[in-house]
């Protein structure tokens, strides 16, 4: 049967990739309570049509509430215990099928995934947060944000000239409080990639 949708695209961008040093595809599948436990049952699927495809070819997310970014604080866990015991099982049965990896996005992933058991059974982010030092978040109408998770918003681009650095500017006492409230872990703690990533890397020294 011939691919089609996005395993077709996913297909068609994975051989570009091929020829590409700078380029490479992934597939998004985020854990939640509406699929938990489903991770290698999906991956087989997918691999069944898409013969190369490795588990390295998945980027893994956690499910986070949002106002501002996802929408779905309406959204509720009926068991958080046993969701949190079949995400922890989830989390390390998917380490163990990503036992190693040589590329920086690999490794990356890799220590997500590590620091995502802490976060699970913690609720705190399990480093230091480079959230509004490192990276903002701007919503399609302009709003600015620390984060993806933080429903505080610092200022419009349009009100501002489309100048981030004004916004910074013109609200340093709002965002010294902010960046401390972050330092505490007395902001709402998350473990998303988008906030993840540059973290991980900007706690190298306390990784290794």
């Amino acid at each position: 049967m011939p691919l089609t949708g996005r395993l077709l695209t996913f297909k068609m961008l994975k051989e570009i990739s091929k020829r590409s040093r700078g380029f490479k595809v992934l597939f998004a599948y985020t854990i939640s309570p509406f699929n938990v436990g489903k991770f290698e049952d999906t991956y087989k699927e997918i691999k069944r049509e898409i013969k190369d495809v490795s588990v390295y070819d998945f980027h893994i997310n956690i499910f986070h509430y949002s106002t501002h970014y996802y929408s779905n604080d309406n959204v509720s866990i009926a068991n958080p215990e046993k969701y949190k015991s079949l995400l922890l099982k989830e989390i390390r049965k998917i380490l163990k099928m990503k036992n190693s990896s040589i590329d920086p996005i690999g490794f990356v992933e890799i220590e997500y995934l590590k620091f995502s058991t802490k976060f699970i059974k913690t609720g705190k982010t399990p480093l230091q947060c480079k959230s509004l030092r490192s990276s903002i978040f701007i919503d399609p109408l302009g709003n600015v944000y620390p984060c993806t998770i933080w429903n505080v918003k610092l200022g419009n681009l349009r009100d501002y000239g489309y100048d981030i650095k004004k916004i910074f500017r013109e609200n340093k006492n709002k965002i010294e409080k902010l960046l401390s409230l972050i330092d505490n872990k007395k902001c709402p703690n998350c473990w998303t990639p988008c906030e993840a990533n540059q973290t991980i890397l900007g706690n190298m020294a306390r990784i290794f």
